[in-house]
């Protein structure tokens, strides 16, 4: 038995704690529009499109707040598999991308962000990259 054969499978899902201190943020955020919005504050000397901005992002931060809520929930299984087989995101797709069909691993960099780019075989349904 070689070495490949004995790599174990993994599992890799979302961080709690990062989406903690996201909700956090977000509902902070959501007050502050808040209390601006509805002159919880003692100073009424805020301008008519300090208001607007207010009420905008209520609506803005609430919805971040309520999406990172939902994920928070659903974050308590997996989303990426990466197996002896092929590797399986199912954000993106319920398929597995079979090692044989990727062609090329290259890393993007986004600001502070790694991202593994996979160049799988143009056959495959889906295109010829995925992003990971």
């Amino acid at each position: 038995m070689s070495i490949s054969q004995n790599l174990p499978n993994l599992a890799i899902g979302y961080s709690l704690a990062r989406l903690f201190k996201l909700l956090g943020a977000s509902l902070l955020a959501t007050l502050l529009c808040g209390a601006l919005a509805f002159s919880w504050h003692y100073g009424k000397d805020i301008a008519t499109i300090q208001i607007a901005l207010s009420y905008f992002g209520i609506v803005f931060f609430g919805l971040t707040t309520c999406k990172t809520l939902s994920t928070l929930i659903s974050a308590r299984e997996p989303v990426l598999f990466i197996t002896r087989i092929g590797i399986r995101d199912t954000r993106i797709a319920d398929d597995t991308i079979s090692w044989r069909s990727v062609r090329d691993i290259s890393i993007f960099r986004y600001r502070s962000q790694k991202i593994v780019v996979l160049q799988v075989d143009p056959l495959l349904p889906g295109g010829s990259k995925a992003a990971f």
